[in-house]
């Protein structure tokens, strides 16, 4: 319990530094715990407004699942933090999250740019390949990402993190081993792994996620519902919730959170946001940005 709530402070203190925390999961370690999993999803991949952006284009997402292979790759060779760019000229620290000598996941935290007009010349690039819009992906970009690079005392907060994270799964240490040993997912982080990597889809059913993971709707319902306690659609809720949070934090406007966030109607995004945060989307941003001078161009007012 000591260890849940040092976990959850210093999650909170990372977010007051205005840093993007981004929790991988290489084996479903989330599911063996509900509990600590339901502090971490909030930071499950990456949902700041650039790269849910960059998600709505499936050649520019596809080029986002081949970087998150290689950066499994890479925490699981190295077993020790380092720092990767993206395609887009984006940096973020990591540190692999160890069991023993398995790796279980990965704590990231970013994302920075070092180079502005690099980041910008890859943008325009992609964009143009891609049919996409370079000026306001720049944009999502500015609102996003932090400027400076973390600092050594930083690094070393998010070691303790990692750390905390490794010693509070220890007790699944069996489990991890055996998903090391026979890395086959089952049905649940089969459903998971999909979920988490598309549920800022608008069009996302229940349907398409059974498809995708070739099961039948009831089965993954009833899988879901039996290891969470919740329903399905529920959750999907609550993940863009989540995301729509941390991007009226940023300062993006309702309707830029609405929509990159997987809700196709801004309305019933209010609706959605007020019943399950007690606030409506724009008081929850003026609480978020307390001075108006802190605000990002076209954001809450």
């Amino acid at each position: 319990m000591e260890n849940e709530k040092a976990l959850m402070a210093l999650l909170s203190r990372l977010e007051k530094l205005n840093r993007i925390i981004i929790i991988k999961d290489f084996v479903g370690f989330l599911s063996w715990n509900t509990s600590l999993g339901g502090i971490l999803v909030p930071h499950v991949g990456h949902h700041c407004a650039f790269c849910t952006a960059m998600k709505q284009n499936e050649q520019a997402y596809a080029c986002c699942v081949t970087c998150s292979k290689v950066h499994q790759w890479l925490c699981q060779r190295k077993g020790e933090p380092f720092i990767r760019d993206c395609q887009f000229g984006l940096s973020e620290y990591s540190v692999p999250i160890l069991l023993d000598d398995i790796c279980i996941g990965s704590l990231s935290v970013g994302m920075y740019c070092q180079d502005t007009q690099e980041s910008d010349e890859r943008i325009e690039a992609l964009a143009r390949k891609w049919g996409m819009r370079a000026e306001e992906l720049i944009a999502f970009r500015q609102q996003s990402v932090c400027a400076a690079a973390p600092t050594e005392d930083e690094k070393a907060v998010f070691d303790i993190v990692a750390f905390i994270l490794a010693d509070l799964f220890r007790p699944y240490a069996s489990m991890a081993k055996e998903r090391a040993e026979s890395p086959t997912e089952t049905a649940f982080e089969n459903i998971m792994s999909y979920l988490y990597n598309h549920y800022t889809d608008s069009s996302l059913t229940v349907a398409q996620i059974a498809a995708a993971c070739n099961y039948s709707e009831s089965h993954i319902s009833h899988v879901f519902s039996q290891r969470m306690h919740m329903n399905l659609r529920t959750y999907i809720k609550q993940l863009r919730i989540n995301v729509a949070k941390g991007m009226l934090k940023h300062g993006c406007s309702v309707s830029t959170a609405a929509y990159a966030s997987g809700f196709n109607d801004a309305n019933y995004f209010c609706t959605v946001f007020h019943a399950m945060v007690g606030m409506s989307p724009s008081r929850f941003a003026r609480h978020a940005w307390p001075n108006p001078a802190d605000r990002q161009p076209g954001g809450p007012q």
